[in-house]
């Protein structure tokens, strides 16, 4: 409404003028109305001047407007009610324009307040990066991961954050990398993240660091207690009855006194029990021996020779493997390929070590099933070569299915508790994983993703 009275004023003058002129062109040549043509002539000048300060005035008005919107400069004022009733509705119509852009302004530096609040509480380290210099946003983590107070560009001349670029330009359009890098006097370990997007038509690198190695630490620290645990339970295990024998070995070749006994006061009884405490004690030693050197197995395994390796062959090498005993046991072995000539790249024999393990596993779980079945598959999913191995046994309870990849930890009795993490550390030399899903007396799959 304010709107149309404005544009009527505006007719209005312009008719006003146009009426003007004709009653002066109408009385031009009349030397009898001089003084009119000279009143009309100036009221036709002055409402000229008047329309021309009008529109100039408007102009000016617009320009405020606009240049105060292109800088967000909202503090401009358009209170113009003494120019007229037009220039204040105009004036009016101006500064609720300005008042609603304020008004936008304020509630978006606000969410961007809160944002950056709530970034900074998140432990990990954010920076996202434009034109592979400057810095368009870093949090309060970033800084202190990175040691470097008030970073507000990505200086490349500083050794730590060239080291950084030059990560960010081997990966493509995102990636993750565990960096160890040197801050300060001390090397951190981060998890670093870094996804590449365009954002308003820029080159945007987003990426985000997060300081793992109080995490590892931990784990290490609970690696090493289940480690110690079942290296105390096994040596333990050894040593008692080894000296327990040997007590009883001296009882029967010493007096109470400690003194030696004659070899006339030792018979054939006590021979045969010295004997049998002796070839008890090589035993138990012959078992420590074995024990070592699983373990000296577990730490010293061969580096992966990675070749080109069909699946079809690996499956088929280890079904010839078990055949036999898979007969006897009445156990259905299944393969599975979505293609046969899936391949995959890794040292054929590790990862034959590996099936065999995982089988072996199977083979032990079925032994109470009705209709024992064991199941291998491959495929690719998600740009990984996938192999499982399934089977239908009595499953991993789960109070055990946490630490059957811990070293000489095993759910069968008399199990050494080495073949699992072995092929985890075979998978990891691979660069891959191996997971497992079990369910008591449903069956267990284990899933290698490489």
């Amino acid at each position: 409404m304010r709107n149309f009275k404005f544009g009527i004023y505006t007719i209005i003058r312009i008719v006003i003028i146009l009426l003007l002129c004709m009653v002066f062109g109408f009385i031009f040549a009349k030397s009898d109305l001089f003084f009119s043509q000279i009143i009309i002539l100036s009221l036709i000048i002055l409402l000229s001047f008047e329309l021309i300060r009008f529109v100039t005035k408007t102009n000016k008005e617009l320009n405020k407007l606009f240049t105060s919107i292109i800088h967000q400069d909202f503090s401009a004022n358009f209170s113009q009610k003494q120019l007229g009733k037009s220039f204040g509705d105009l004036s009016e119509v101006f500064s609720n324009i300005i008042r609603s852009f304020r008004n936008v302004k304020i509630e978006k530096e606000a969410q961007l307040q809160l944002l950056q609040v709530i970034i900074d509480q998140i432990n990990v380290g954010i920076v996202a990066v434009k034109h592979q210099h400057e810095i368009v946003f870093i949090n309060k983590k970033a800084t202190e991961l990175l040691d470097i107070p008030g970073l507000n560009s990505w200086d490349i001349d500083l050794p730590l954050i060239y080291k950084i670029d030059e990560e960010v330009k081997t990966m493509k359009s995102h990636g993750n990398k565990l960096l160890e890098l040197m801050i300060g006097d001390e090397i951190k370990q981060l998890a670093f993240h870094v996804n590449k997007t365009i954002f308003l038509e820029d080159e945007l690198s987003l990426m985000t660091f997060h300081d793992i190695r109080s995490e590892i630490e931990q784990k290490e620290i609970e690696a090493w207690y289940k480690l110690i645990r079942i290296l105390t339970h096994e040596v333990m295990n050894s040593i008692t009855p080894l000296s327990s024998l040997t007590e009883t070995i001296l009882m029967l070749l010493e007096d109470k006194e400690g003194i030696p006994k004659d070899i006339s006061q030792i018979g054939n009884e006590q021979i045969s029990d010295i004997r049998k405490s002796l070839k008890t004690i090589q035993g138990r030693s012959e078992g420590i021996l074995e024990f070592v050197d699983a373990y000296r197995r577990l730490t010293n395994i061969p580096h992966p020779e990675f070749e080109d390796v069909l699946i079809s062959d690996l499956f088929k090498n280890v079904e010839n493997l078990f055949s036999g005993e898979l007969n006897q046991k009445g156990i259905a072995f299944t393969v599975w390929l979505k293609n046969d000539q899936l391949s995959l790249t890794a040292d054929k024999h590790l990862m034959e070590q590996v099936l065999i393990n995982l089988i072996s596993n199977s083979i032990f779980a079925l032994e109470s099933a009705s209709k024992p079945t064991i199941k291998v598959k491959a495929f690719i999913a998600k740009h990984q070569t996938i192999i499982e191995v399934t089977d239908n046994g009595k499953g991993i309870g789960p109070d055990k299915i946490d630490k059957i990849f811990i070293p000489f930890y095993s759910t069968r009795e008399g199990g050494s508790g080495i073949g699992l993490s072995l092929s985890k550390q075979i998978i990891y030399l691979h660069h891959g994983r191996i997971k497992v899903k079990s369910s008591s007396g449903k069956g267990t799959t284990f899933r290698i993703e490489v």
